[in-house]
């Protein structure tokens, strides 16, 4: 099960969800390079350059990440392909 598809999600609406799981199972079928970047919640803030991932989960008391933070995320996986074909889980 996704965390959407449990008890654990304070969700009101699981269509973005769906959607986002729809997308990524597509991807999975293809021969593209591909990383998906699964932040929690997405605060304002600074990017500190102290977070945790985790390869197709997400990070264990995960609760939040900045919006800078995940960019940075993104960025350094553009150049390094480090979690190429899997999601990632990022947090503080």
């Amino acid at each position: 099960m996704y965390r959407f598809q449990t008890n654990e999600s304070k969700r009101k609406s699981t269509a973005a969800a769906e959607d986002h799981l729809a997308a990524f199972q597509q991807l999975e079928k293809t021969d593209l390079t591909w990383t998906i970047a699964c932040p929690t919640y997405l605060p304002d803030g600074e990017e500190t350059g102290k977070y945790r991932t985790g390869k197709n989960v997400l990070p264990e008391n995960g609760i939040k990440i900045s919006v800078r933070d995940t960019a940075a995320f993104a960025y350094k996986e553009f150049t390094e392909q480090t979690c190429v074909h899997n999601r990632v889980g990022l947090a503080y």
